[in-house]
């Protein structure tokens, strides 16, 4: 299943500036249902971690760091342009 949210509530890719889906899934292992927000633009398709909510999915996706080749984090271009310090 997939929807587009808020644009206030998921934040642009960190990686391209593209537009994130929240995308939910069946975990027929645990019998739950599963949360994840993927990047819309091809090819990036960046992908955030999976979480058990919409809600920690969203949030995972909105915090997650960046780290340059050296290992150390980075503010990429759109996390900038979005105020974060």
């Amino acid at each position: 299943m997939e929807r587009q949210m808020n644009a206030d509530a998921v934040r642009r890719c960190p990686f391209c500036g593209g537009n994130g889906l929240i995308y939910s899934f069946d975990n027929i292992r645990d019998k739950r249902l599963e949360w994840f927000v993927q990047c819309y633009a091809i090819p990036c398709s960046g992908r955030g971690p999976i979480r058990v909510s919409e809600e920690e999915a969203i949030a995972a996706w909105n915090t997650r760091q960046l780290y340059g080749e050296d290992g150390i984090p980075v503010i990429s271009k759109v996390a900038a342009e979005d105020g974060i310090r």
